[in-house]
């Protein structure tokens, strides 16, 4: 080694000396040979000759750091690994090279990083390569001195153990058969060392068969059901769920893994899953006995090899061509989990409440139900499984926000081809990395390329979907108390206060007739009939409340499966990642005047035939009138505080009602504005556009029976 690194010491680190073996799995040099590697390091030496056998010599090379079967003249990687600061086990920081592969650091450099961390320093110059190099290990950026040019970094946390035999011998685990096969049933039988496969056209369940720990097991894992849980280590879940859609090939398929440790015993296994989204696909079971080490590099080694990433570093995860996209997965018990796991928290059926030795309600019985109506987990799956995403058949759980916040981004991305009629390779991958971040069942069919604007909406209705079912699922697990009835914890949950309004009250005979006067000709194939309606306060919302003046009591609908989370959260405009073409008047808050407009948002059908409107208080201001489709309409001119969409037909004013508290209901009946857009369609009913949720204030919910005709 050269002369200049005579202060660069490992006597004063815990080092790991490792060799990269078969499938890129690293393991560690036995103890007295990593001993005699540090002794020649430390002493200056370029290389090393060690012995592994009698009859196998290897050549260490720190230069380049490799080292070389002196029979065979074979090559392996060679790394270092290092205890760090603050830091649990042994680790190694690897740079991004032109060609997207991820290289080790040679020794000399890694014990200069660990010094620096040990000293709180964050950037530091290195050489290498005959170049100068700035390390930035806060931003893990490399930077060349000269070039300006910029690599990234990252540190792997090594996963390495003694090795039982030598690095020349190939030490191989029989391997499952490729996914690509799980569909060709006709060539092949399904293999699984563990279960038998299910026929490949029955629809896959991925439900909790015991939850011990953070996640639950796989419940196509049926021979070690009950027997084991999903290992975890600090906050690392050892559970990962992998997509990968290509439109192209008309490839949708999953692939999960867990390790798995027994409930009773130090014994540990790998289960593996793969096959199309919506089907059970193949299975396997790896034994390890009670090698956790070997496990659960076995398990990183899998994640790597089906996506190049290193599972220690999944929350900063790259998607590369041709690889698994990992799908990030909420952990924390969801409302489905604890309503399978205890009964007496299902929200079914009144007659199920009945029957269980529960603690008497203590709310009224009209509120009762309501709250039994917007917190059935089964109704959000259902809702779902109507935009093609079934949540109870597809394996791949629950998405995270920030999951769901990825398929905004992508649909963005989509957006842009629409807007150009450019439907090119380019559009087609943003499409499968849509479908890949938010995993659709669409059976056998090739998943449908997303080319126009309504197709874009409806994706945008999937994800409002699953961002309110996300709400509702953490606000149906916070912390519950055990005196009260499971109908009351989830009416606590909801952060509001409901009243119900009596039939013979002045503002229930307004809000009839409001519903009644305003239900538009051209939505004829139903009646509407009130059920209940109720007063609602929500947590701080009057406080809050930016009076700009011009308020209107007007029309919000929803599908029933979102407004647990409008009641909890509030109404919510969409989030910067989401595409605004989706929205005629850009981001903001909709409401109508037209109560049969809203209507039309619950979904109603003739087998699901209640849903809920919404009333609220909307402070407009003064409403910049549009008559035509406007994406940047948020952008409103000075002094206005929303924007008008002028539709053909609307409530007169005149006959508008108003309220103790100055707020103008529009009564009707509707009658023609004379307004017309030049420029193309035109509205047939008016919208009304808030873009800062203060000026909304929720005021009743209104339960509607739909009577189809």
């Amino acid at each position: 080694m050269a002369s200049g690194r005579k202060t660069i010491r490992l006597s004063t680190l815990s080092a790991q000396w490792e060799w990269e073996g078969d499938k890129g799995v690293w393991q560690q040099f036995p103890i007295d040979i990593q001993e005699k590697i540090s002794q020649a390091f430390d002493a200056d030496n370029k290389e090393i000759t060690v012995n592994q056998t009698e009859e196998i010599n290897i050549l260490i090379k720190f230069r380049e750091m490799v080292q070389v079967n002196q029979k065979t003249k074979f090559m392996r990687r060679i790394r270092l690994c290092l205890e760090l600061k603050d830091k649990n086990g042994f680790f190694v920081y690897e740079y991004e090279n032109e060609n997207k592969k991820w290289l080790v650091y040679n020794a000399e450099i890694m014990i200069k990083i660990a010094n620096a961390i040990e000293n709180d320093q964050t950037i530091l110059t290195v050489n290498y390569q005959n170049q100068s190099y700035d390390i930035d290990l806060d931003e893990l950026i490399e930077t060349n001195s000269t070039t300006k040019t910029t690599r990234k970094m990252h540190c792997v946390k090594s996963m390495a153990k003694l090795p039982l035999t030598v690095s020349t011998i190939s030490n191989k685990r029989p391997l499952e058969k490729d996914e690509n096969q799980a569909d060709d049933t006709k060539k092949k039988r399904a293999v699984s060392k563990s279960t038998k496969s299910a026929p490949i056209e029955k629809s896959a369940m991925r439900t909790v068969t015991t939850v011990v720990g953070k996640v639950p097991v796989d419940s196509e894992c049926v021979s070690m059901s009950g027997k084991v849980h999903v290992y975890c280590e600090n906050s690392d879940v050892f559970d990962c769920m992998l997509n990968q859609t290509n439109v192209g090939n008309n490839n949708n398929k999953f692939y999960l893994i867990q390790l798995l440790e027994e409930n009773n015993a130090k014994k540990y296994y790998v289960w593996l899953r793969w096959g199309r989204v919506g089907y059970n696909g193949q299975n396997n079971l790896e034994h390890f006995g009670c090698d956790l080490d070997d496990a659960k590099r076995f398990f990183c080694q899998k994640f790597s090899d089906k996506t190049k990433n290193d599972f220690y570093y999944r929350h900063t995860f790259t998607k590369y061509p041709g690889k698994y996209d990992y799908v990030q997965l909420d952990y924390n018990p969801s409302a489905s989990d604890k309503l399978d796991e205890n009964n007496k928290k299902q929200l079914a059926t009144v007659e199920q409440l009945k029957s269980l030795p529960l603690p008497e309600s203590k709310i009224d019985k009209r509120i009762q139900n309501l709250i039994q109506l917007i917190c059935n987990i089964r109704a959000m799956e259902e809702a779902l499984l109507e935009m093609k995403f079934d949540a109870r058949k597809n394996p791949l759980g629950k998405l995270s926000s920030t999951q769901i916040k990825a398929g905004y981004a992508a649909l963005k991305e989509i957006e842009t081809f629409i807007k150009t009629n450019k439907f090119n390779s380019v559009f087609i991958e943003a499409n499968n990395t849509y479908y890949t971040r938010i995993p659709h069942e669409f059976g056998r069919n090739t998943p449908p390329l997303i080319k126009t604007i309504q197709q874009l909406k409806h994706e945008i209705e999937l994800l409002e979907a699953l961002d309110d079912i996300e709400i509702a699922f953490t606000t149906l697990n916070t912390d519950t108390n055990a005196r009260l009835n499971p109908i009351d914890q989830h009416y606590e949950q909801l952060k509001c206060k409901l009243y119900p309004v009596e039939k013979h009250e002045d503002i229930y005979l307004t809000i009839d007739k409001y519903l009644q006067s305003t239900h538009a000709s051209t939505h004829q194939q139903y009646k509407m009939e009130i059920e209940h309606i109720f007063k609602i306060e929500r947590e701080n919302e009057d406080q809050m409340f930016n009076d700009v003046g011009n308020k209107m009591l007007l029309w919000h609908g929803s599908r029933l499966t979102n407004i647990a989370g409008i009641m909890s959260q509030g109404l919510r405009i969409a989030p910067p990642e989401a595409p605004v073409t989706g929205y005629m008047f850009g981001k903001g808050l909709y409401f109508a005047d037209m109560s049969s407009k809203s209507a039309n948002y619950c979904y109603p059908t003739p087998s699901k035939n209640t849903g809920i409107v919404l009333l609220a208080e909307v402070a407009l201001g003064k409403s910049n009138e549009l008559v035509h489709a406007d994406n940047n309409a948020h952008r409103l001119p000075d002094g206005y505080s929303s924007v008008k969409g002028l539709g053909s037909i609307a409530p007169n004013l005149k006959n508008g009602v108003k309220l103790d508290n100055d707020v103008l209901v529009p009564m009707g009946p509707a009658e023609v504005t004379d307004v017309v857009n030049s420029k193309g369609y035109t509205l047939n009913y008016n919208e009304y556009i808030v873009y800062d949720t203060k000026q909304v204030r929720l005021r009743y919910i209104i339960k509607l029976k739909f009577l189809f005709k």
